[in-house]
């Protein structure tokens, strides 16, 4: 019996009501005022850095505030769209949340869809969403990938009504939300679409065979067959490829992309596959905590192999391991996925879909593994491959079918017969027989063991992890046991009678409790097991304004800010602090594989100072020992000076208080044990007209760059061929001089000033990377941007007089206009849908 529109919209709204309240729940932790959710790589400091970014440009966008600039993907992503229009707090804290209550709903859709109940639909989306790698990533941050999971959801969703309803608009809802994911994250992305794509293709035909027995049969001849076939799958596999297409288009040349060109082949092994789920640690999957819960966790820190560095065995030297989540989702959904497993080849002839997911979901669970199966070769061997790494982000796809087979699991429990109920019981507890046993073996061995990994080098952690792994164990068989538990009770509750009367009511209410009961037990886990280790507030005084931010906010004139060291505080700085502040440094926490041209540059440049001047560093930040020796230096003591002393001390919650100390004589004579803050006596500025100029080969310029006798900022090295795009007379000579005043710069990707040219021409020097992209006006009128001193810009401006001068980041948009005519589809074909259901109903009324 088909159900009533106002009975589907009643059961979603309560899903979604669900989901969003186990998210309030779990992320309780940013509720009180003024908190903000603690992350490593997205987190509020640099999401900050990108909400300056897309203010400038959402589809455009271009980060200034690290190295000398840097492009990034041309993209229509949905995220970037809500952090420019939300406080970037806001964000931070909801953004993770948000997408796996969205997540989790569009999955309990589609199980719906297939007819399962309520509960053991909310039960699915739980076990696929909040738990395991797709709740605990959030630490991590990885924003990119939380989008990607919300449209792999909706994604299932649509396929899901396009196989029921065998409308073709349906299969393009689908396409779109497939490419969608390519908008938030690749490498995820092209991970989940290829494990979709099976999905798609048995859904696409149920749809075929649906309109065609609502167009009166399957006749029609093979012409009409074909007609069938391209409708329905030709909208869903173009909306699919513009969005994909346009992402990938986008990234070409964005300096974002992982090359792994110039490597060997067993570097470029080792560097994909860093990050692989090893296959002995699977225990984790079903024992909370075995492994620990993170790299440097208190409560129990990574001991596996996740992370590890090719060879540290041998040098020592990379991560031991690195890990900042947990693969952990649970010993209860384990065994209703069982029975999910079983209810699927029972179903196999009928409903081939769920063998899909089943087989989809051990392919992602083994490719996960990545270096430690051989299969993942011939993955990396694959065109688009090749540059991806972290096999393990397989694992968040795995999740997801692992939560639909333990939806169907669930709902089948209530349907089978008493002794196929008995015996999956049974085995439930002899699961966690063995679980409790386990537990009971290590308990008694607890004293060797902490022994024992205390002197593999985890000292008095040794005891920490010791009882992390009986807990692991004991919960493990308490899991077990609660599953085994409500198959029994739903046994005695709903009886075996034939039915009718008060026992089909009895039978209903079971049937509702068991899923229910099983979405309780995930959402309990999710909030008070599992989710405190991953979820909490940040230290405040990680990202708020100090004495030194705002010395440097007052005095830096646009200018950058280096560091000499990255290690400790000043590091933790470089990922909250100075994003957060808007604070620009040419440090980066990481960047294992940089863009040719700054390797060029770094390789040739080799002086640090030399590679400062350059990038239009103002202020250097190092140790007062090491300022100390530099200002010692008669050499560098004729470029810096000692501006600013302070001292760095605990901030009482993890982050870093700042103490001034003063400029001058007084900081000189306390530096030891302090913080120095040294500046250059005449910077070069980030917009500075020429004295000379001259245009030379690469190779040649990078050694004139180099050399002692160069003067950075004053004299320009211009790439060959910038002369006569500038209309200059000659291959060198002198500038009329310019004065710079009224300099806006936007990290994102803009310059503005005006330029008062005394006599001549002048060519002007821009600190910021060049890109191809980047369009100058003088006056309204467009002029070649140049490159110069090998990385950077310059423009010539051709006479003398008041110029008003625009330097923007724009390139084509011709990858934007493919993702956009993607999602315009998806628009148009989820709005035809609506109208359609909204003419209907009137009709049947």
């Amino acid at each position: 019996m088909k159900e009533s529109f106002g009975r589907t919209v009643w059961r979603g709204a309560v899903a979604l009501a669900v989901f969003a309240a186990v998210g309030l729940v779990v992320f309780r932790a940013v509720w009180p005022a003024g908190a903000v959710l603690s992350s490593s790589d997205d987190n509020v400091g640099l999401l900050a850095m990108n909400k300056r970014m897309v203010e400038v440009s959402a589809v455009h966008p271009w980060v200034g505030d690290m190295l000398a600039g840097m492009p990034q993907i041309q993209s229509i992503r949905p995220a970037f769209w809500v952090l420019k229009h939300v406080p970037v707090e806001v964000f931070t804290n909801a953004f993770h949340g948000v997408c796996l209550a969205l997540a989790g709903w569009f999955t309990a859709l589609y199980l719906r869809g297939k007819g399962l109940r309520t509960g053991a639909c909310v039960f699915g989306g739980l076990v696929a969403f909040w738990t395991g790698t797709n709740l605990t990533l959030t630490f991590a941050g990885h924003i990119g990938k939380y989008g990607v999971m919300a449209f792999c959801a909706m994604a299932a969703w649509a396929l899901g009504k396009w196989g029921a309803t065998g409308k073709a608009a349906w299969g393009v809802v689908a396409g779109t939300a497939a490419g969608a994911m390519f908008l938030e994250q690749g490498d995820v992305a092209l991970f989940c679409a290829v494990l979709l794509a099976p999905i798609g293709l048995v859904e696409g035909l149920r749809a075929v065979r649906v309109a065609g027995e609502s167009e009166g049969g399957s006749g029609g001849g093979k012409w009409a067959a074909a007609w069938r076939y391209g409708r329905q799958f030709a909208g869903a596999a173009l909306a699919a490829v513009c969005l994909a297409g346009g992402a990938a288009w986008a990234t070409r040349g964005s300096g974002v992309t992982d090359g792994v060109e110039g490597q060997s082949a067993a570097a470029k092994w080792d560097f994909l596959t860093q990050w692989s789920q090893p296959p002995d640690e699977s225990l984790e999957f079903i024992a909370p905590g075995w492994m620990g819960w993170k790299s440097g966790d208190e409560k129990g820190p990574y001991r596996g192999r996740t992370g590890r560095d090719a060879g540290w065995e041998t040098s020592g030297r990379g991560f031991m391991n690195f890990r900042l989540e947990t693969v952990y989702v649970g010993a209860l959904p384990l065994a209703f996925a069982a029975m999910g497993l079983a209810e699927a080849w029972r179903r196999r002839k009928r409903e081939a879909v769920w063998l899909v997911w089943a087989a989809a979901g051990v392919a992602a669970l083994v490719l996960s593994f990545g270096k430690y199966t051989p299969l993942y070769r011939a993955v990396v061997a694959l065109p688009g491959f090749g540059d991806i790494r972290n096999p393990n982000k397989f694992l968040h796809f795995f999740q997801l079918s692992w939560g639909m087979l333990a939806a169907l699991g669930a709902d089948a429990a209530f349907g089978m017969g008493a002794k196929a109920r008995r015996r999956w019981t049974c085995a439930v507890w002899a699961a966690g027989a063995l679980a409790l046993a386990g537990a009971v073996n290590e308990w008694a061995g607890a004293g060797e063991a902490a022994s024992k990994l205390a002197s593999a080098g985890w000292g008095a952690m040794g005891r920490v992890i010791q009882g992390n792994k009986e807990f692991a164990l004991f919960w493990c068989a308490l899991s077990f046991g609660v599953a085994g538990g409500l198959l029994a009770g739903i046994q005695r509750w709903a009886g075996e009678g034939a039915g009718g009367g008060n026992d089909a009511g009895r039978r209903r209410v079971a049937a509702a409790a068991l899923g229910w009961a099983a979405a309780a037990w995930v959402a309990g886990e999710a909030a008070w097991l599992v989710g405190p280790h991953f979820i909490e507030a940040m230290p405040k005084s990680y990202v708020a304004a100090n004495a030194l931010t705002e010395r440097l906010q007052s005095e830096r004139n646009e200018g950058r800010v280096a560091m000499v060291t990255q290690d400790g505080f000043y590091n933790l700085w470089l990922t909250y602090l100075f994003p957060y502040q808007g604070i620009p440094s040419v440090n980066v926490t990481q960047l294992p594989r940089p863009p040719a041209d700054y390797s060029a540059f770094w390789g040739a440049v080799r002086d640090l100072v030399r590679q400062w001047e350059l990038c239009a560093v103002s202020h250097v930040l190092a140790h007062g020992d090491v300022a100390e020796r530099i200002l010692a230096d008669p050499g560098l003591a004729r470029l810096l000076r000692l501006d600013w002393a302070y001292r760095a001390r605990s901030a009482g919650d993890g982050g870093v208080a700042v103490e001034g100390i003063g400029g001058g004589e007084a900081a000189g004579r306390r530096l030891a044990g302090a913080e120095a803050v040294l500046a250059f006596r005449q910077p070069v500025a980030r917009v500075q007209a020429a004295e000379r100029w001259e245009e030379r080969e690469d190779a040649e310029a990078l050694r004139m760059l180099a050399s002692p006798g160069f003067e950075p900022g004053k004299t320009v090295v211009l790439a060959p061929g910038s002369a006569e795009r500038a209309g200059l007379a000659g291959n060198e000579g002198m500038g009329g001089g310019a004065e710079i005043s009224g300099l806006t710069v936007q990290s994102g990707g803009r310059y503005a000033f005006t330029a008062e040219v005394r006599e001549g021409l002048a060519v002007v020097r821009v600190a910021e990377n060049y890109h191809p992209a980047w369009r100058a006006t003088v006056d309204g009128k467009a002029a070649p941007v140049l490159r110069c001193d090998h990385l950077f810009q310059a423009i010539a401006i051709p006479e003398a007089g008041r110029h008003e001068v625009v330097l923007e980041y724009s390139p084509s948009s011709g990858p934007v206009c493919l993702q956009a005519l993607g999602l315009w589809m998806g628009v148009l074909a989820g709005a035809w849908l609506a109208v359609g259901a909204l003419l209907g109903r009137r009709r049947g009324a």
